[in-house]
């Protein structure tokens, strides 16, 4: 059975259920497992009979490969877990329920395995209460994610069975997720550990054993030095909290201190740091920022209501710090990681919201005063000024997170489940940046004061409670008495299209009529003064636009230029111009645009020639389309030197295009790449000095008229698919070209042809990898030549396009030194060196690559490729019979691939190179991928 899933009413009933929890646990480090008893005492304060209840046992998360956590790292392209061995996995077994002597009947969910249903004997009415008792064994996994072990330290976190949510919505089961956190019941807890003398403990609430009391008082940012393994027993106790979660370590440092709240009560502050990554990003004493942090949350939203307070230091994989109730773990001493998980007492722990269905309940206003607590995120009438790198990172990091993913098209609504977030960078990039922009914004239409006492009313209104969306805006109007659907609505659930354009006549908000209407009953609206609403065009704003700015090396963001120019240094290096230096002139960053320019003119030392490349290129985000993501078009260009017989050369290349890039069943899906292209080419040379092939592959030596150019068109469809543990691609092009011919008239062709390629990985890091391309000329009229298709790309030469980084152009196989030994991906892809003969017909290959296994760096590669090649025979050209060609070896990929050396051990003997005299050396090549190093591609692609 299932449980059904909750409903979506976003008001929360008057009434709240009460589960008291009291826990007897065992620890045994060696075995790393924990044996325990649990009595469940749960109230029913609903209207509704309850015949059983749902429970979470989320330490069975980590028990196998089909759970949702472990789907859920897949599909974030994170392969530890998947990758682990049975030894470092974790599972929750030995449950028993019972209520008294009476056993209970119990499942679990035919989905989740970390979600129970208990049957209760007896009908649970409205008014009653029932205590369901069992026991249970945790083995702790190694930590993938928030619990766990690691070495002697124990993060003990969503380890014990829990009730789920009963509120207005139901029965809020959730499966245990790495993105994505919680929702669990208030009650009060009761909870003993017995764990070896040697280990010292961090935890949830109140600590009532004397002796331990005693020795951690007597510990001054010193490590305990007790090495027994004899057990202690230690008992801790909170109320109205609604998780319980502890740390034990044998290396831990303590410290402590109180903090006096009122001359009668006071807080005692705790520091445990373990080894956590080993950064420090602070010199003072760590107890002060956890002082600095309970003084700002308890001044701006409410005062805290506990007796301890505190911070561990140890290891995590889920972000940088993770909350529960009085305590949190940090996996390095930070002051902005540290005072804004301490905010979470406040939003998670005295606001108990559903962390996994709103996440910006929590995370988002929680960052907003995280920020403030900074003094980020303040007014600043600079925003539409020149920007200095200080100012604008303390200020709008969270706006610089959020565009960062709405320019490229990525942004979702920030009123958006945790797991329905395409990616972590959009989960980081909205939730705790959009989100607090946003706060920001209310509270700059409100005003400070009237916004801190919204809060202040919502957090004692709700404290202790479990509040949804439609409880915060009731709280807030009451307060400020105006409607709040503007922000509470549309701002929450726009999707990057609101603009504010301003001009002669006034002010208009497009989006959001309900904004719009709300500034213009304002006397004098502040529209955007401080950028904190994040809009898709901050240029019509009412501010002086400059037509240009310029910056040495880059600017910053700024929003008073229609260009934001930029210019660095640069040099280079290729075989023909030798060094060249120049200038790189850019308006983008880190940031997209929807123009941007992108030139490098530069100047070759050694060809004394003017060099470069330059690009210009404008994107359309179709934010409301069903079908397209975005489309892209534009025209580049590129000339540099190179040698055509034996002459100093240079070569030009005009490339329009243009993109367009679909939706994957109507949804944006960063994994996968559906993709439209339609590519035009102009290419040349500066002097009539020329070499052609035929299709045989003879050389013909000619003069070409002044005006020589070939012309192209491709037309592409790509489609990618990248998965954790697998990836898949189909490219589809056809392409048309002509070129001048050296007797009167034109060579023209039409080709297509197809690459399709699967890439499995066995182990992290280890994978083998197939490829096939399948091409076929269906017309073609005059000599080809280097057009034609081959089964290797062994020199320059067959790159007619001009599409390939190479360092030397025109080195072939049989000229020296290692610039001759580049092979370029081109048709067949196949690793040989050798200038086979090509053909104008059909052409069939086939790559392979199988990563060996453990820590070899080396692959096995086997190629083979099969045609109908040309030859010169003494009566003329002849088409051979279709052969099978074979290369075998061994490859060394470096840098990400970028790099890949090649070394065959086995390949096909070639006529024209029987008796050559080549040594097996002369055969070793290469692959230069450095395409794959477009700073901007790099910049695109980056994910969290």
């Amino acid at each position: 059975m299932t449980a059904a899933p909750a409903q979506n009413t976003t008001k929360q009933a008057t009434w709240q259920q009460k589960v008291d929890h009291t826990i007897a646990v065992t620890l045994d480090p060696g075995s790393k497992t924990l044996t325990g008893n649990t009595s469940i005492h749960y109230f029913n304060n609903s209207p509704d009979t309850l015949r059983s209840i749902w429970l979470h046992v989320w330490a069975n998360a980590y028990s196998n490969d089909q759970t949702a956590f472990a789907r859920q790292q897949l599909a974030l392209g994170k392969t530890d877990f998947h990758y682990s061995p049975e030894a470092d996995r974790g599972f929750a077994t030995g449950f028993h329920f019972s209520t008294g002597k009476d056993s209970l009947n119990w499942h679990f969910d035919s989905m989740n395995n970390d979600i129970i249903e208990v049957v209760l004997s007896a009908p649970l009415l409205p008014g009653t209460s029932v205590s369901i008792n069992t026991p249970f064994i945790v083995k702790l996994p190694k930590i993938f994610s928030r619990g766990g072990v690691d070495g002697s330290f124990f993060a003990i976190s969503q380890w014990y069975p829990k009730p789920a949510v009963y509120d207005i919505n139901g029965w809020n089961t959730m499966p245990y997720l790495d993105q994505g956190e919680f929702y669990s019941e208030f009650g009060d807890y009761e909870v003993s550990i017995t764990i070896p003398e040697k280990y010292t403990v961090a935890a949830t609430g109140n600590l009532q054993t004397l002796s331990e009391i005693i020795r951690l008082n007597s510990l001054n940012d010193a490590i305990g030095n007790n090495h027994s393994n004899q057990p202690k027993t230690l008992v801790y106790t909170e109320q109205h909290v609604h998780d319980f979660a502890w740390f034990a370590d044998t290396v831990f440092s303590v410290s402590h201190k109180f903090m006096n709240v009122s001359l009668t009560d006071s807080i005692k502050m705790w520091f445990f740091k373990g080894k956590g990554n080993g950064k420090t990003y602070y010199k003072g004493n760590p107890l002060r920022i956890i002082e600095n942090s309970l003084k700002f949350y308890s001044k701006n939203v409410g005062p805290y209501p506990y007796k301890q307070c505190t911070v561990v230091i140890g290891t995590l994989q889920a972000g940088g710090g993770m909350e529960y109730p009085t305590i949190t773990v940090c996996s390095m001493v930070n002051p902005g990681l540290i005072g804004h998980e301490i905010g979470h007492n406040w939003f998670y722990g005295m606001l108990g919201t559903n962390e996994r269905k709103f996440p910006w309940m929590d995370e988002s206003i929680n960052t907003f005063y995280d920020y403030r607590a900074k003094k980020a995120l303040l007014p600043d009438s600079n925003f539409y000024k020149k920007q200095y790198a200080e100012n604008w990172l303390a200020q709008y990091e969270p706006l610089t997170m959020y565009l960062f993913s709405a320019k490229q098209g990525l942004s979702q609504p920030l009123n958006t489940s945790s797991e329905d977030f395409v990616s972590r960078l959009n989960y980081g990039s909205i939730v705790y940046g959009k989100g607090p922009l946003l706060f920001a914004y209310l509270e700059q239409q409100l005003g400070d004061s009237l916004f801190k006492q919204c809060v202040q009313h919502y957090f004692k209104t709700w404290q202790f409670k479990h509040p949804l969306p439609k409880d915060m805006q009731h709280c807030f109007e009451e307060i400020c008495h105006t409607p709040l659907d503007w922000f509470f609505i549309d701002l929450l659930n726009e999707n990057n299209t609101i603009d504010i354009k301003v001009n002669k006549r006034g002010f208009i908000v497009k989006e959001s009529e309900k904004l719009n209407y709300f500034l213009h009953l304002k006397t004098n609206p502040q529209l955007n003064p401080y950028g904190f609403l994040p809009e898709r065009n901050y240029l019509n704003n009412g501010q002086k636009i400059k037509p240009i700015t310029l910056g040495i090396p880059f600017q910053y963001p700024r929003h008073d230029a229609l260009l934001q120019l930029n210019i660095l240094p640069i040099a280079g290096f290729n075989y023909y111009d030798k060094l060249y230096v120049g200038a790189f002139l850019f308006n983008r960053t880190f940031l997209r645009n929807k123009i941007e320019l992108t030139a490098l003119p530069a100047y070759g030392i050694g060809s004394k020639k003017l060099v470069g490349y330059g690009k210009i290129n404008a994107l359309f985000l179709a934010n409301k389309s069903l079908t397209i993501h975005k489309t892209e078009t534009g025209i580049q260009g590129q000339s540099f030197s190179m040698y055509t017989s034996g002459v100093l050369n240079q070569y030009y290349k005009i490339h329009p295009y243009v993109k367009i890039n679909f939706k994957h069943k109507g949804i944006v899906d960063e994994h996968k790449t559906n993709e439209l292209q339609l590519n035009l080419y102009r290419t040349g040379l500066t002097k009539s000095t020329y070499t052609l092939y035929d299709t045989a592959g003879q050389a013909l030596y000619f003069n070409l008229p002044a005006n020589y150019f070939s012309n192209y068109a491709r037309l592409s469809y790509i489609y990618i698919n990248k998965q954790a543990l697998h990836s898949e691609s189909f490219k589809w092009h056809a392409e048309y070209g002509s070129n001048y011919k050296y007797s009167p008239g034109v060579n023209t062709y039409i080709k297509t042809w197809i690459n399709t390629a699967y890439k499995h990985y066995y182990e992290k890091k280890k994978y083998f990898k197939t490829e096939l391309f399948a091409g076929i000329f269906l017309n073609k009229k005059g000599i080809t030549g280097n057009r034609n298709f081959y089964l290797s790309g062994n020199s320059g030469g067959t790159d007619y396009l001009y599409n390939e980084a190479m360092l030397g152009r025109n080195e072939g196989f049989s000229d020296n030194g290692i610039l001759s030994r580049q092979v370029i991906d081109n048709n067949g892809n196949m690793r040989n060196i050798l200038p086979l003969s090509s053909t104008d017909k059909w052409m069939l290959a086939l790559t392979n690559d199988l990563s060996l296994p453990g820590k070899i760096p080396f692959n096995i590669y086997a190629d083979f490729g099969y045609y109908q090649s040309l030859v010169n025979t003494s009566s003329g050209l002849s088409y051979k019979a279709p052969e099978l060609y074979t290369t075998m070896g061994i490859s060394l990929p470096l840098f990400r691939n970028t790099l890949e050396i090649f070394v065959p051990i086995i390949q096909s003997q070639f006529d024209m190179y029987k008796n050559a005299g080549y040594k097996f050396s002369d055969y070793i090549g290469f692959k230069l991928h450095l395409n794959n190093w477009s700073p901007y591609e790099k910049i695109d692609k980056y994910r969290l």
